[in-house]
């Protein structure tokens, strides 16, 4: 039974009882099977309270302050707890039938808070603080725990068939023997947690972490794995049939005993592949990201142009120039910058990016440099067409005898500003779109107008 002293306080209002509350910290509230079915208690002050089997049927708690408070047996169906702290407190046999579609917990505070075997179906936990929390066996079917905290939280026999735990941080988390069919942990933080003999068939674990998880005996058979990260995590006699493993990233694994079958890759609307082991579902997951990552990059390619020269003062001016002039014909620039002698670009590296350009802009009017790294590209980059450019009035510069014998390393053409180099690149850009088929230049066959000089 309540104590009828501190019942009348408590009816005298929020700034009565929060007053008395600071005043007398140390009289613990006993309000103990009172009756407070849909009162009014937002940012009420119940810190250590007694209140064991109190009805607080759809009552607003919104903002209280509950921590460490006894509500064992309390009736808190349909009670709204948003930003309520909850932190340590007991609820154990609590009852929240009704509480279906409410709003619960969002955003609360319940670290530490004693949960076991209560029933919080579909209950809205959404970035609430479950930090530690004790959901032994609770029912948690439908619940909402999107973004939440459950860092360390002891979720052991759980069910949360079909709850949302997208984006929730479960680091340490224990699962193990928990129910989690077809829940949703997209995106979820399972580093070191332990899931041993749980059940997450037909779960989506999309880009997941379970770096360092303990996984054993777990059955993930039809769950979805794609992109989920698993290193040093043990898999003993997992089940892993009739996964969907798309871009899975594995490292170091204990897989003695795994139950590996039908893993499923099927990216798009392609026909799905079906694998027999989760190492060679990455090796082949890899491969084909690679071939379709190409094939992106490859449109992306078919508009790029490679610019060398010395672009420092006036040569950014004139750099201006080549991009305006490349931007207004929906072309992409990669320029190297060879003002500073003392900085070099792999050779590699530059014949890499050649051989990804649609043609070459050098302007060699300063540096020798370039011209030597013209010839390492016409070496090792064949078919892409270089046009040499260098500022009317300098030393002019000539094509060596070795340089000649390529076709597609065009006459040298001089210009006098930066309205006159973008006439010459546009009459080039035209020479590219009249070899252009279905949107790609083919380099071998492009025919680049020989350009007077002006």
């Amino acid at each position: 039974m309540s104590n009828e002293e501190h019942l009348t306080m408590l009816k005298q209002g929020l700034r009565s009882w929060n007053t008395w509350r600071e005043q007398f910290p140390g009289i613990r509230p006993d309000l103990s099977g009172a009756s407070l079915h849909h009162a009014d208690l937002r940012l009420f002050n119940f810190p250590g309270a007694l209140l064991s089997q109190a009805n607080l049927n759809g009552s607003d708690l919104t903002g209280a302050n509950l921590a460490r408070a006894n509500l064992v047996g309390a009736n808190l169906g349909g009670s709204i707890l948003d930003l309520a702290d909850l932190s340590g407190a007991d609820l154990r046999d609590s009852d929240f039938t009704g509480s279906s579609g409410g709003r619960l917990f969002s955003r609360a505070n319940l670290r530490g808070a004693n949960f076991q075997d209560v029933n919080l179906s579909a209950a809205k936990l959404n970035g609430a603080d479950v930090c530690e929390v004790n959901l032994r066996g609770a029912l948690l079917s439908g619940a909402d725990f999107g973004e939440a905290n459950l860092s360390r939280a002891d979720l052991r026999s759980a069910y949360l068939s079909q709850a949302n735990l997208a984006m929730a941080d479960l680091t340490g988390a224990n699962l193990s023997t928990a129910v989690a069919s077809a829940a949703n942990f997209d995106r979820a933080r399972l580093f070191r947690a332990n899931l041993t003999d749980a059940n997450f068939s037909g779960a989506s674990l999309v880009w997941a972490d379970l770096v360092e998880a303990n996984l054993d005996k777990t059955d993930f058979s039809r769950a979805n794995l794609s992109y989920v990260r698993l290193a040093e995590s043990e898999l003993r006699e997992t089940r892993l049939d009739s996964c969907l493993v798309n871009g899975i990233r594995l490292a170091r694994l204990k897989l003695e005993g795994a139950k590996q079958s039908n893993l499923i890759l099927a990216f798009g609307d392609t026909h799905p592949i079906f694998l027999d082991d989760l190492e060679t579902a990455q090796a082949v997951s890899v491969f084909l990201d690679s071939a379709n990552v190409g094939k992106r990059l490859g449109v992306a390619f078919s508009r790029l142009v490679l610019i060398l020269g010395c672009f420092s003062q006036e040569g950014g001016t004139i750099l201006d120039s080549m991009r305006r002039e490349l931007k207004r014909n929906e072309y992409q620039s990669v320029i190297v910058d060879f003002s500073n002698a003392s900085q070099r670009l792999h050779r590699g590296n530059l014949s890499l990016l050649a051989g990804l350009a649609q043609f070459i802009l050098a302007d060699v009017t300063e540096s020798k440099g370039i011209a030597q790294a013209l010839v390492s590209i016409v070496e090792s980059t064949p078919a892409v067409p270089i046009q040499p450019i260098y500022k009317h009035g300098s030393s002019s510069w000539r094509l060596n005898e070795q340089m000649k014998k390529y076709n597609w390393v065009l006459e040298p053409r001089s210009y006098k500003d930066g309205r006159e180099l973008e006439k010459l690149i546009g009459n080039v850009l035209g020479g590219l779109a009249k070899t252009t088929t279905n949107g790609l230049a083919k380099k071998s066959e492009i025919d680049l107008p020989r350009l007077e000089n002006q």
